[in-house]
């Protein structure tokens, strides 16, 4: 049976906030001038963009959201329609969107990754220390940190414009729950009240290889 990447990430949503989930196909393409934006890339990049782009567009009619190619800034980030936001994600052919209106959510952060693909030294980058005794070396643990992280990361670059590392943010994750709270903020994080005053609220979810992560604050 094929993994159900929609229900599971369907689970992490909270109310009034909507996603889509697709496997990078020829299918998901559509003749828009998001294509553009990727003149250069492999046909395997540009597959997976417009995917993501396609799930976007489904999240956001699901949103009631007027029709709009989704573009992007200087900084790479797409561009939501007036009064909504969002968040794209693909990781090895697996493509996701989120999207809310900012009634609902202040900021949000959406990412898939691939829970067989962390090196020893890559969980080294990614494991904070207060975090080493919950990982014990294992990568699927380690895996889910680096895809919380990165949800968070997605999350507060848009509002923030924040660089930081993976050892600036600390988890405390319940597997069992599909959840994770914030242990400890380092760094530039640390150095920004209103981020480390935010209510950070953190969801996963394990569906086939893959660890499907939400972050978001409420607006």
């Amino acid at each position: 049976m094929d993994p159900d990447y929609h229900t599971t990430l369907n689970q992490l949503l909270p109310e009034k906030v909507y996603a889509a989930v697709e496997v990078a196909s020829h299918q998901s393409w559509e003749s828009l001038p998001e294509e553009d934006l990727l003149e250069e890339a492999c046909d395997s990049r540009k597959l997976e963009f417009q995917t993501g782009r396609f799930c976007a567009r489904k999240a956001l009619e699901q949103a009631g959201a007027t029709f709009a190619p989704i573009l992007r800034t200087e900084d790479g980030l797409p561009v939501w329609p007036r009064g909504y936001l969002g968040s794209i994600t693909h990781s090895k052919g697996l493509c996701g969107a989120v999207v809310a209106s900012k009634r609902h959510l202040s900021c949000v952060g959406l990412d898939f990754e691939r829970a067989d693909r962390l090196s020893t030294s890559a969980m080294q980058r990614v494991v904070h220390e207060d975090e080493s005794e919950w990982v014990d070396g294992l990568q699927l643990r380690a895996s889910v940190l680096f895809s919380l992280k990165e949800a968070f990361y997605k999350a507060q670059f848009p509002c923030w414009g924040l660089h930081a590392n993976f050892h600036d943010l600390s988890l405390i994750v319940d597997l069992e729950r599909g959840a994770a709270q914030v242990q400890s903020m380092h760094g530039p994080l640390v150095a920004n009240n209103e981020i480390s005053q935010a209510l950070w609220e953190f969801r996963l979810g394990l569906c086939g290889s893959y660890v499907l992560s939400l972050c978001y604050v409420s607006a």
